[in-house]
C-alpha cells in the first residue's frame, strides 16, 4: 500500500469525531527490519519538499473552504490557526519532513519529529530493498523508469490530472527558506534519489 501505510481505512475516535490517519501504521522498526519486506517490489515517487508542502496546504485550504466533511474529519487534528495561517503550517510538527515519515510508516500528518538519523537509515533501507523511485517533476521519464524496471506500459499521456489548487499565490523566497529549514530531512532524501534518477535514465 502507499508509502507503508496501513490506510486507508481509519481509526475513528468518537470523543473527537475525528479520523486519526496517524494511528494504526507499520512503526519504522518493523520497516527498518524485517526482512519480509524483500518479498516485494517497492517503488515510490518523491517530490520537491518545498513545492509539495505549499501544494499540500493549499490543497487542504480548499477542502475547509468548501466545508467538506472529509477535511474535519482527516485534519482537525492541526491547530486551527495553523489551517489559516501558511507560515505558521509550515512550522507545526505534523507537517515537516512528511515524505521521510510517510516512508517510514509514520501515519497522515503524524508529529512525529524525523532526525537525520531516520533519514540516513530510511535511505540505506530503500537501497538494501533495491527501491525504484521516481521524481514527479520529471513524470515522463519516471513512467519510463518505472516500465523499463517493471516490464510495464504505463503512457505519460494517458495518465489522468485532476488539479484542485491552481489559484495558489507565488510564495515568497522568504518563506521557501523556512520550508527549507522545516524539511531539510525530506531535501535530503530528495536530492539523494534526484542524483541516483538522473544517473539511470
Amino acid at each position: 500500500e502507499l508509502h507503508l501505510n496501513k490506510g486507508p481505512s481509519p481509526i475513528y475516535d468518537t470523543n473527537t469525531e475525528v479520523w486519526d490517519y496517524s494511528k494504526g501504521c507499520y512503526t519504522a522498526n518493523e520497516f527498518f527490519y524485517n526482512d519480509l519486506y524483500h518479498n516485494f517490489d517497492w517503488l515510490t515517487i518523491l517530490r520537491d519538499p518545498v513545492e509539495r508542502v505549499i501544494s499540500e496546504y493549499y490543497f487542504i485550504k480548499s477542502f475547509f473552504t468548501g466545508g467538506v466533511e472529509v477535511a474535519l474529519r482527516t485534519w482537525s487534528h492541526l491547530p486551527t490557526e495553523a489551517r489559516e495561517n501558511f507560515p505558521l503550517y509550515i512550522k507545526i510538527p505534523e507537517t515537516n519532513n512528511s515524505q521521510v515519515k510517510n516512508l517510514m510508516g509514520m501515519g497522515f500528518m503524524h508529529e512525529y519529529e524525523v532526525t537525520e538519523e531516520d533519514c540516513d537509515m530510511l535511505i540505506e533501507r530503500m537501497e538494501e530493498l533495491n527501491f525504484k523511485v521516481g521524481i514527479m517533476e520529471k513524470m515522463k521519464e519516471t513512467l519510463s523508469y518505472f516500465n523499463k524496471s517493471f516490464g510495464w506500459d504505463m503512457k505519460h499521456t494517458s495518465m489522468p490530472h485532476n488539479r484542485k489548487n491552481n489559484g495558489k499565490p507565488i510564495i515568497e523566497e522568504s518563506l521557501r527558506e523556512v520550508i527549507k529549514e522545516y524539511n531539510q530531512w525530506d531535501i535530503k532524501l530528495y536530492n539523494y534519489f534526484l542524483e541516483k534518477f538522473d544517473s539511470v535514465i
